[in-house]
């Protein structure tokens, strides 16, 4: 799977590509099938709701995850007709979404600054196996998660009151070999060169 910085998520060769309309107070998703190097257009709608912020799809994309701000919740739909395939609550406006490698998680990042800035779940959980907790002055960034490929690090872009550089802090997930558990996370904080 490749991620780009804008509001679009794409399966490497073979598909979907799926391209969001950011913040605006009703977003649209169009969902393109890429055949051979052609894309074809195909399902799309305002499903996402309004302020859509970030997009990313799961790695043989059957299942796409939708970050917007009129939302309390991370939403999944399947890319081929955008039918709800369920959600994760990630607290109010959220503004962040990463699938890791291999589908195992799914992290869901919020506007807060309560002391549940970054939510872990299991794919299809209902309830977190992790949270994470910033330093009371910052805020998840849009489009701010990532995911190592070894799931061993999730990468989260920061901000902090009005400061106009990003932070980035990397959490480190010592016990991904256990799944099903709570992870202990370690908090790794700098500042990101422009």
């Amino acid at each position: 799977m490749t991620r780009s910085q804008g509001s679009c998520a794409a399966v490497a060769a073979t598909g979907p590509l799926v391209a969001g309309q950011l913040a605006l107070s009703l977003s649209t998703v169009q969902v393109y099938n890429v055949n051979s190097g052609t894309l074809t257009a195909g399902a799309s709608g305002d499903v996402v709701g309004a302020s859509l912020t970030d997009l990313d799809l799961n790695t043989d994309g059957t299942t796409l995850h939708s970050a917007a701000g009129s939302r309390d919740r991370v939403e999944a739909f399947a890319p081929a007709d955008l039918a709800r395939k369920g959600a994760y609550s990630a607290r109010p406006r959220p503004n962040a979404v990463a699938v890791a490698p291999g589908d195992q998680y799914v992290a869901a990042g919020a506007l807060t600054t309560d002391s549940k800035d970054v939510l872990i779940y299991e794919t299809d959980g209902v309830t977190p196996v992790n949270t994470i907790t910033l330093d009371t002055a910052e805020t998840v960034a849009p489009r701010g998660l990532a995911w190592s490929a070894d799931l061993h690090r999730l990468f989260v872009i920061t901000h902090e009151n009005n400061q106009p550089q990003p932070n980035i802090e990397v959490e480190l997930h010592t016990t991904l070999a256990n799944l099903g558990g709570v992870y202990p996370v370690v908090g790794v904080s700098g500042v990101v060169d422009q």
